[in-house]
């Protein structure tokens, strides 16, 4: 499973955050070019993949891609 934050995207609104149930996400000091905060993934091997993050951001700047278990 892998998360990603397109710095680019990222308006720094912080609801990845707070909506976040395991708190995998976190605030961050470093900025994009724009001069807006970016979150960073402290815990990835604690997300449940639940997706939230993914499915709140205005901005579409977070995609979490989950590996299929091949059999």
């Amino acid at each position: 499973m892998k998360i990603e934050i397109d710095e680019d995207l990222c308006k720094g609104c912080e609801l990845c955050i707070s909506i976040c149930p395991k708190n995998v996400i976190e605030k961050s000091n470093k900025t994009n070019r724009e001069g807006y905060l970016l979150p960073i993934i402290k815990n990835s091997e604690d997300c449940i993949k639940c997706r939230k993050c993914e499915l709140i951001c205005p901005e579409m700047a977070i995609s979490i891609y989950v590996e299929e278990n091949s059999k």
